[in-house]
C-alpha cells in the first residue's frame, strides 16, 4: 500500500497537480468538523449558518461560525480529515479563505500527516465585522502528505476574550492561475450526489469534474449560463472537484458522489 501510494504521490508531483482543497460550506456538513479548547461552550458555538452579511468580497448563502468563549484555549479551534489526502505541490501551495471577525488577531490553518511534522501558518485579519481575504503560504509543506485540516479562528498570544468569527471559501489556488472564490461561491447540489449534480455559478461557459489527482473525468463546454445539470450515476464513489470557467476566472468546489 504505501509503494502505491509513493507512486501515486510521484505521478501528482511530476504532473504539477493541484493542491485540492475547495470548502464552500454551501452544501457541507459540519458534522465533518471536531471542535477542541473552546472552554465552557455549547455545540450552538460552531456550525453552518447563514452569511451574516452578504457584502463586498463574500455574497454566498451559508459561512461557518465560530463562537470563541472567553474561557477558551488561545489553540481553540476545529479540525477535519474529510478533505484528505492533501498534497501540495510546486505549482499550488497557497490556501486562501475568507474571514469576518469581530476581534483582529491571528488567524491559524494547520496541516497534520504520519510521519511528517505539523505545519502552522498564522495570518492576522487586519478589519472587524466585514469580509476580507486571507493567504496562507503552505511552501513547506510540498511534497508531503497530509490528512488533516485545522482551523484556529482567534489565536492570540494571550486570551483576554472571547470572539464571533466566520468562515467561508477556503481554496487551494495555484501560482500560475486565479482559483481564488473572488465572488459568489459555486453552488453544487444535492451533496452527496447519486445521479444528478446541479451547479449554479453565474456566467458559466465551461464545467469540468476531476479526480483528486487532477485527472479530468468530464469536460462540458456551453453558452453562459447560471446553472447547469450534469449526470454522475457513472462516477465511482468517492470524492471529486468541480470547477467552473467564467469570464471573471476559474472557480472550483468539491462534491461527494455516493
Amino acid at each position: 500500500m504505501k509503494t502505491i501510494f509513493t507512486f501515486l504521490l510521484f505521478i501528482a508531483l511530476t504532473l504539477g497537480v493541484r493542491a485540492q482543497i475547495a470548502i464552500d460550506f454551501e452544501t457541507a456538513s459540519t458534522a465533518y468538523w471536531e471542535v477542541f479548547g473552546n472552554g465552557s461552550g455549547s455545540p450552538s458555538d460552531f456550525g453552518k449558518i447563514a452569511n451574516p452579511s452578504k457584502t463586498g468580497i463574500n455574497t454566498s448563502d451559508s459561512v461557518l461560525k465560530f463562537v470563541v468563549n472567553a474561557d477558551a484555549e488561545t489553540w481553540a479551534g476545529a479540525w477535519t480529515d474529510f478533505y484528505s489526502p492533501i498534497l501540495f505541490t510546486s505549482n499550488s501551495h497557497t490556501v486562501k479563505m475568507m474571514v469576518y471577525k469581530s476581534v483582529v488577531s491571528n488567524c491559524a490553518l494547520k496541516i497534520e500527516g504520519d510521519g511528517v511534522s505539523a505545519i502552522e501558518v498564522k495570518v492576522p485579519n487586519t478589519v472587524t465585522n466585514q469580509w476580507e481575504l486571507l493567504t496562507f503560504d503552505f511552501s513547506a509543506a510540498v511534497g508531503l502528505n497530509y490528512k488533516r485540516f485545522v482551523i484556529f479562528p482567534d489565536f492570540p498570544d494571550t486570551r483576554t476574550g472571547g470572539s464571533v468569527n466566520y468562515f467561508d471559501n477556503i481554496v487551494t489556488v495555484g501560482t500560475t492561475s486565479v482559483n481564488e472564490f473572488a465572488e459568489a461561491s459555486i453552488r453544487v447540489y444535492p451533496n452527496p450526489a447519486d445521479e444528478i449534480l446541479n451547479i449554479e455559478h453565474q456566467g458559466m461557459t465551461s464545467l469540468t469534474i476531476s479526480n483528486l489527482l487532477g485527472k479530468t473525468i468530464k469536460t462540458y463546454t456551453f453558452q453562459p449560463s447560471n446553472s447547469k445539470s450534469v449526470e454522475v450515476s457513472d462516477l465511482l464513489t468517492g470524492a471529486y472537484i468541480i470547477s467552473v470557467k467564467t469570464a471573471k476566472g476559474t472557480f472550483a468546489s468539491k462534491f461527494m458522489k455516493r
